[in-house]
Order: C-alpha cells, then sequence, then structure tokens
C-alpha cells in the first residue's frame, strides 16, 4: 500500500488563503465545524439552508463583510 504524506503547514497555509466560502443549498443544519480556520475569509455564503443557529465564534473572523 502506498502511503502518502501530507504537509500539514502547507495545508494551513492554503487554508488561510481562502477569502471566500459557499455553503449555500446544501441542506446544513448545523454550521460547518472548523469555520474559524478560515480566518482570513471576508463573505460566507449560508443561504438556502436550514440553519437555525450561527455559533458566536463567527465573530471572531475579523475580516468578515
Amino acid at each position: 500500500m502506498k502511503t502518502t504524506l501530507i504537509n500539514f503547514q502547507h495545508i494551513v497555509d492554503t487554508v488561510q488563503k481562502i477569502r471566500e466560502l459557499d455553503f449555500s443549498n446544501n441542506n446544513l443544519i448545523e454550521f460547518p465545524p472548523k469555520f474559524n480556520l478560515f480566518s482570513n475569509i471576508i463573505t460566507i455564503n449560508i443561504s438556502h439552508n436550514n440553519l437555525t443557529y450561527i455559533p458566536p465564534e463567527i465573530n471572531n473572523l475579523k475580516r468578515l463583510l
């Protein structure tokens, strides 16, 4: 079996470059876990889901418009 090593720092760096998230039209009932890892997010689209609660940690996303 072939094993692939993943450079964790590369993943973190990549995640931090993401500026927009689109979770629309996914029938979500909970906010996606670990969303706060995307520290440079400017916009999050959560429209057309079944969310009833947005966690207060969203306030930690300081760049969010």
